[in-house]
């Protein structure tokens, strides 16, 4: 009686309902064996009827040796493999195994299907059926790269944002990351790369891209599979640009992330400084968990692992992704914002957050040291994407470096002396400048 009063009547008939989804559903629980010990992943497939790719519905990544899938009554088959070359694919010589020889599951309602055992071996192929039964690639939607697409797209779906978090392998199937334009590229305006959060979408932006200058600026869109590793993610955005900025060769960019996309932004900054690209000119993050958060901990250190989402590993603080991150060094010329929100109350801490993070995870020291401004504002983790003083101080920075700093002969200059090319605009855009004397000395004929 309590329960039908505080659920209203609508929700308990829905309730219902999914009471009575649930129970035609089955649960296959296994594990992984190998022959020696290995840190490489494992893909296990999950196929219906068939071991065809068109037959595919559902693949796990494994890293614990345990695997669980939930599927309705039917016949299946289970195929996995050690992903030896860590491209998401089988080939020939990658241990490999599949249950039975292979021998079909009879799926009923409500089955529970425990110890199911999967062997690896290298004197297993797939032989013929490889492409039955490689695993997903998690890059296939080339379509996906470029593509001018509205915010309403279905690939944008509230449905598919949830996917990428809690059934990532699925996600890159049925959709595939990806970066997303609102309208063909035009040379004459600068591409900002929007970086959604964990469990996010490319529509988070709607309300800051709706007050965007479109004349001077052309909004960009990441898409990806947020349950994933961020190695992962930030290795595709890094190709996914990288390819775009051979197609179109654009000159400028900015780089604006959310949340968990801070993270992956970060990553993909420390790939791009490596190559020696030169195109990056802004990059700015909002509520980013820095120092992690205590809830991917928990989740790993208290959820069965064979239902861990990847990404709490590198959520956690302390993980050896955070750490990675800690140590790293901006380009020279490449300014960088961190805007943090601290209206909180709802993680009911003693410690000051936004409803979602920290404000200490946020201003994590090493973030802070590496950042030209910081700046706090009274709203909360979901908030700051819709508040209009954000959205002014976005439009004033899009703005500042919207114009290159030097003229073209300094650039000699700098290198003759040894001196990265580029300088910080003024004190409040952080620390001095190592080439404060050469800045002062040419400051009446540097472009603004």
């Amino acid at each position: 009686m309590t329960l039908c009063l505080g659920l209203g009547a609508c929700q308990f008939i829905q309730m219902g309902r999914d009471l009575k989804e649930i129970v035609k559903y089955s649960v296959i629980n296994g594990t992984i064996a190998r022959e020696k010990s290995s840190a490489n992943l494992v893909i296990v497939a999950l196929f219906a009827k068939k071991l065809k790719r068109s037959r595919l519905i559902d693949a796990r990544l494994v890293e614990t040796g345990q695997f669980r899938f939930v599927a309705e009554r039917g016949r299946y088959f289970l195929v996995a493999f050690e992903d030896v070359n860590r491209d998401y694919r089988y080939q020939v010589g990658e241990p490999a195994g599949y249950y039975g020889k292979p021998t079909r599951i009879e799926l009923r309602a409500g089955d529970l299907w425990t110890n199911v055992e999967l062997a690896l071996s290298r004197e297993v192929s797939l032989g013929a059926a490889a492409d039955g039964t490689s695993g997903p690639n998690l890059w296939p939607a080339d379509g996906n790269l470029g593509a001018i697409v509205a915010l309403e797209d279905r690939r944008f779906a509230p449905r598919y944002a949830k996917m990428g978090l809690w059934q990532p392998l699925r996600f890159s199937l049925e959709v595939g990351p990806g970066l997303y334009l609102l309208e063909p590229y035009d040379p004459a305006r600068i591409p900002i790369v929007f970086v959604h959060g964990i469990g996010g979408s490319p529509r988070d932006w709607a309300a800051l891209v709706e007050g965007l200058d479109r004349t001077r600026f052309q909004p960009w869109f990441l898409s990806y599979a947020s349950g994933l590793r961020l190695d992962l993610n930030a290795d595709y955005l890094y190709q996914a640009l990288e390819r775009l900025h051979r197609r179109l060769k654009f000159r400028r960019a900015y780089l604006v992330a959310h949340s968990m996309g801070g993270l992956v932004s970060q990553a993909f900054v420390n790939r791009y400084r490596d190559s020696r690209a030169d195109y990056l000119k802004l990059f700015v993050t909002l509520s980013t968990p820095w120092g992690g958060h205590l809830g991917a901990r928990y989740g790993v250190e208290h959820t069965p692992a064979s239902i861990v989402v990847p990404v709490w590993r590198d959520m956690a603080p302390g993980s050896g992704f955070l750490r990675s991150l800690r140590g790293s060094v901006l380009p020279p010329d490449l300014p960088y914002h961190l805007l943090y929100s601290h209206r909180g109350g709802r993680l009911g801490l003693a410690v000051a957050n936004d409803g979602v993070v920290t404000v200490a995870s946020q201003l994590e020291t090493a973030a802070q040291a590496r950042a030209h401004s910081v700046v706090g504002y009274d709203v909360d983790h979901v908030g700051i994407l819709s508040d209009d003083e954000v959205a002014q101080m976005l439009d004033g920075l899009f703005n500042q470096y919207r114009k290159p700093r030097h003229h073209v002969f300094l650039r000699p200059l700098h290198l003759a002396l040894g001196l990265p090319f580029g300088w910080k605009e003024s004190a409040d855009q952080g620390s001095p400048c190592p080439n404060d004397l050469l800045k002062n000395t040419f400051l009446g004929i540097a472009s603004n």
